[in-house]
């Protein structure tokens, strides 16, 4: 939707797609406050889910 221009979206900083813009208050909206992301785990998971989750974890550890 925010791609075809029919709405708005927050992006992690550092994952902007290239076919969105970046809006500012130049365009009418505030600056957005920061914000945690938090991944809660089940106390057994599969080892597949084990991995997706410790990769999850990674990338959203990254500095950007």
């Amino acid at each position: 939707m925010a791609s075809e221009g029919l709405a708005v979206t927050v992006v992690k900083a550092g994952t902007f797609p290239a076919k969105l813009r970046p809006l500012s208050d130049q365009d009418g909206m505030p600056r957005l406050p920061a914000a945690d992301i938090r991944l809660h785990r089940a106390s057994a998971l599969t080892p597949a889910a084990a991995l997706l989750a410790d990769h999850l974890a990674a990338a959203m550890a990254r500095p950007v």
